[in-house]
């Protein structure tokens, strides 16, 4: 039996019985919905006719009869749903839903091919994970930093070891009239050089030489210029590095800072091509299947 009661300011009790028509409705999974629409409504009602009487005491009694043969459908289907469980000899548990059963594993494991093993799951697989270095573990992993960094406190990202003596990190910028410096947060923008040329089309900063090579463009010719940065101040000892190749389509370019090579992205001829730190030597490294080619990354740490 279930009762709601209500209380409501009316002149004499009200009751509602539910009959067998109720009785109906209370093996389908409607009869929640159902139930409280009818409360709703009953309710509603009860306030209206409550409006003119001044003062009285009753109550909404809400009495149903016996819900058991419902009770014992729901009893044979978590029987069924156990059973099942059962067979399928999950190794860590087994999940129940309106679907089927499935076997489930603890964090750090996921189900084996078979549906009911587990196995290591490789969190290092997922990219971002970590901000550098992911060791994967038995159920678990752990995230580590490159020498000059430090793990923060999330124990997922890392941040740059700072020297007192050195001097802040700061960011550089090429653009169609000049290079500027500026700190990571925008703040202290500062011209370190103007540019008569087309404009930049790449810029990379050699750490080993303390200096900056940028690659300018005009209608005719490309160049590719260095110099020394030693202070986040200015350039100085600039100087333009000659090649028989041509830059005039280079479209990106970094620096290998343990052999100071160049490596250089030329989208119109589709190709990637290296020339060594005086510029004489170049040589085509990659010109199959590049599609309009426009970035280029080294690992500097591997060579």
């Amino acid at each position: 039996m279930c009762f709601l009661n209500i209380p409501f300011q009316i002149s004499s009790p009200f009751a509602v019985i539910i009959t067998s028509t109720l009785l109906r409705t209370l093996s389908t999974p409607d009869f929640g919905a159902w139930l409280w629409g009818f409360v709703h409504s009953a309710t509603r009602a009860l306030v209206k006719s409550a409006t003119d009487v001044s003062s009285a005491n009753s109550r909404l009694r809400l009495t149903a009869v016996s819900t058991q043969p419902r009770i014992s459908v729901l009893m044979a289907e978590e029987v069924e749903l156990l059973s099942a469980c059962h067979e399928l000899r999950c190794r860590y548990g087994c999940i129940m839903t309106r679907n089927g059963t499935f076997c489930f594993c603890a964090d750090g494991f996921e189900v084996g091919e078979d549906g009911r093993s587990c196995r290591d799951h490789d969190e290092c697989a997922v990219y971002g994970i970590c901000s550098q270095t992911c060791t994967n573990t038995y159920g678990s992993y752990r995230c580590s930093c490159t020498d000059g960094y430090r793990l923060q406190p999330n124990r997922h990202s890392c941040k740059a070891e700072q020297d007192p003596s050195e001097s802040p990190a700061a960011l550089m910028i090429a653009s169609l009239d000049n290079i500027v410096i500026t700190a990571l947060n925008g703040s202290g923008v500062q011209i370190l050089k103007f540019l008569d040329a087309n404009g930049t089309h790449s810029l990379d900063f050699n750490h080993n030489e303390d200096s900056v090579c940028w690659v300018t463009s005009s209608r005719s010719a490309g160049q590719l210029w260095c110099a020394k940065m030693r202070k986040p101040s200015g350039f100085s000892k600039e100087r333009e590095i000659k090649s028989v190749q041509s830059f005039h389509s280079v479209e990106q370019m970094v620096i290998d800072w343990l052999t100071g090579n160049f490596y250089f992205v030329d989208r119109a001829n589709g190709r990637i091509f290296v020339c060594s730190w005086n510029g004489e030597t170049c040589v085509t490294i990659i010109d199959l299947d590049l599609l309009n080619p426009k970035g280029i990354a080294v690992d500097p740490l591997m060579g």
